[in-house]
């Protein structure tokens, strides 16, 4: 019973759920758009809301504190987030209108084919669009409103400084996710929506979208890490500076016996001091009125807890950089509080820590310009030589790309420059296949015109005596000459449809001992002309394998006529059979001139030659063991040569012994006879051999 693993449960299923997700995708495309935007808000917003006590540095209960002097942090939170959702849904809802239709138009009709090509620029250009409008109108939106905020109401410098920070924050972060994520719909419209290679709308260069993506998200991470920081730094120095005025307001309002009224108690009051920190004095009548030392309007906030200290005797203002201190104190049988009120931060820490942060986003931002224009560099160094390609650049001027990295970068020059050398490869292929079948044409048509020309003259010339055997021997000329340029057609017909998949091959089950015999026996009256002894061997008297017979005739005759071209007279061909394990061996071995070790491989590539000279000893379009190499695969088999260079050439081909089921073996004979072509009985024999006999 087969067993199925949890692995392959999962795969399915997820597969399941990606094909489910994509549907839903092409029919809802702008509902999903919008939906991711409005999920990355509200997953900001809840980062936010737990974030932004923390980054503004709330003091102790402000949260708290807020629902008595005006509404609730909760609510302040709700109604804002609610705005932007709100506000943010109608913008998508007009930008991204007909974005969905796409699935619905065809791309026969012109009418809708115009309409497809709009919304592929909308798909182009609307993530662009969003990711600018997103970071741009929040930002200025909420410094225009700081600086009203600001002049109107006189509102601290610091709690709009650090509104700013954290609106830019997360208007850069929301920005940068919402668009990766959205990006992949866009992505997947355009895909499904593909018409051409041209497209239309914001172009934005490699360099600039590294730098629109990485450098708000350096910025944004930068100023909340150094708010964050920032608000720590707050927080303990607010800690060591409420310790130093409570020891000292103790020590003050120790003896209280010449003071009368609240007046002389404030007096008291500034002899409490730390250097450079700006400090500021109160007291609290019995009847709640407050008098301060500089006649400053204490907030809502810091009034509200004089009255509901923390830990007994600490006060706070909306942030942890206005603190204080308060003591109860008894005079003329009345409680008046005392305390002292100072600001955790200076205008000069401030200062520094911005021109800080300032500098170290510009180093940044810099940083990751010049590194991103290094990768698109090398990038567009290989699509620009991609791009000559087509526009016909000569080869030769055409160097290849230095790899100077060690990455996806180098793997991408490095496939690149082997695309060029495999382009400069087949370009010398063509040439060499050009020039060799020019050869090979042009050589037997002109000996069959010369022919054909002499026996006209013969004809015509009545002062010339010729004989039958003349005009016989013209004819032959022509004949074995018409052989060769109808093997190379053929070949070159063949090569094109085992390629492209469209060659027929009948396999059926045959004694292949007496195929390989015949084929040896049938070439010998042409071996005894040239010379060349042939001696056929076999350790097997018969096994049936399924093949096609006219493919192992066209494979044996092949290397048969490629051993006579390169066997001297008075040398010899041998052909080996026996059988290896589940494989039969078929060997022909010759004693000719031999190849040389490199030459191996290059004999069975496509149109190649060992010499590929014109004034070569033997022609050959260099199709013949290329075409055999591929026949032999496709029987499941495999051809190799084993040669040494002055003592003769091994071909050794092995074809795997597989019987077709259900099927009747065939002999050899009866093969012969319902496998004859229409082609008028031309002997195979003749046509293989017929670039070695030539006049």
């Amino acid at each position: 019973m087969q067993t199925i693993s949890k692995g392959h449960v999962i795969r399915k299923y997820r597969k399941v759920i990606n094909s489910h997700i994509d549907s839903f995708i092409i029919k809802h495309s702008k509902f999903c758009i919008i939906s991711v935007y409005n999920i990355v808000n509200l997953i900001t917003a809840a980062a936010l809301y737990f974030l932004i006590p923390i980054l503004m540095g709330y003091g102790a209960n402000v949260c708290e504190i807020s629902k008595t002097v005006g509404s609730s942090y909760n609510t302040q939170f709700i109604i804002g987030c609610l705005i932007a959702i709100i506000i943010g849904t109608i913008v998508f809802e007009i930008l991204f209108k007909d974005i969905d239709n796409w699935s619905k138009l065809l791309l026969t009709k012109k009418v809708d084919l115009e309409k497809v090509k709009e919304i592929r620029k909308k798909s182009i250009n609307l993530p662009y669009q969003v990711f600018i409008y997103q970071m741009i109108i929040m930002t200025f939106s909420t410094a225009l409103v700081s600086i009203a905020v600001r002049i109107i109401i006189n509102f601290p410098m610091i709690p709009i400084f650090k509104i700013n920070i954290i609106v830019v924050s997360f208007s850069f972060f929301s920005a940068v996710v919402s668009y990766t994520f959205a990006k992949k719909i866009f992505s997947r419209i355009l895909f499904d929506t593909y018409l051409d290679s041209c497209l239309d709308g914001i172009r934005v260069v490699l360099k600039t979208k590294m730098c629109l993506q990485i450098i708000p998200m350096i910025i944004a991470t930068s100023l909340l890490m150094a708010l964050l920081a920032y608000s720590q730094v707050i927080e303990e120095k607010g800690d060591v500076l409420f310790e130093s005025y409570k020891l000292q307001l103790q020590e003050k309002l120790t003896d209280l016996n010449d003071i009368k009224d609240s007046k002389m108690l404030l007096n008291t009051l500034t002899f409490i001091k730390l250097k450079g920190i700006k400090t500021t004095y109160f007291v609290v009548s019995p009847e709640g009125n407050i008098i301060t030392s500089d006649d400053s309007v204490n907030s809502p906030t810091f009034i509200y807890t004089i009255n509901n200290p923390v830990d007994g005797n600490r006060v706070y203002g909306n942030t942890n950089e206005i603190q204080g201190v308060i003591q109860k104190v008894e005079i003329n049988d009345q409680y008046f509080v005392a305390g002292v009120k100072f600001e955790v931060v200076s205008e000069k820490t401030v200062n520094v820590f911005l021109v800080a942060l300032i500098c170290l986003l510009l180093v940044n931002a810099l940083v990751v310009y010049f590194f991103s224009k290094s990768i698109s560099n090398d990038i567009s160094q290989v699509v620009n030589s991609l791009l000559e390609i087509p526009e016909g650049a000569v080869n030769k001027s055409r160097m290849e790309i230095p790899v100077i990295s060690n990455d996806e970068i180098g793997d991408l020059v490095i496939a690149f420059n082997r695309l060029q050398q495999y382009e400069k490869k087949c370009d010398g292929i063509k040439n060499d296949f050009f020039a060799n079948v020019s050869h090979e044409f042009r050589t037997p048509l002109n000996i069959i015109l010369a022919s054909v020309q002499l026996s006209n003259n013969l004809e015509k010339n009545e002062d010339v005596y010729y004989n039958k055997n003349d005009i016989d021997k013209k004819l032959e000329i022509i004949k074995k000459n018409s052989y060769r340029l109808l093997r190379i057609i053929n070949n070159l017909i063949d090569v094109s449809k085992i390629t492209t998949s469209f060659y027929d091959i009948n396999m059926t089950n045959n004694n292949i001992v007496n195929i390989v015999e015949d084929i040896s026996l049938s070439v010998i009256g042409y071996l005894k002309e040239r010379e060349i002894n042939i001696l056929f061997d076999t350790s097997i008297e018969e096994r049936i394998i399924a093949c096609d017979v006219d493919i192992i005739e066209r494979i044996m005759l092949n290397l048969l006529s490629n051993s006579v071209k390169f066997t001297n007279p008075g040398g010899s061909i041998f052909i080996k059979m026996y059988e290896d394990g589940e494989n039969v061996i078929i060997s022909v071995k010759d004693t000719g001139i031999g190849i040389e070790p490199e030459d191996h491989k290059m004999i069975f590539e496509h149109f190649k030659q060992v010499d590929s000279s014109i004034n070569r000893k033997s022609e050959g379009s260099g199709i013949g063991l290329y075409l055999a190499k591929l026949l032999v695969e496709m029987h499941k088999g495999s051809i190799d040569v084993k040669s040494e260079l002055g003592v003769g050439t091994e071909f050794v081909i092995t074809l795997p012994i597989i019987v077709l089921d259900g099927q009747q073996n065939i002999s050899c004979l009866e093969k012969q006879i319902t496998s004859q072509k229409v082609v008028n009985s031309i002997d195979k024999t003749e046509i293989e051999f017929s670039d070695i006999y030539y006049f």
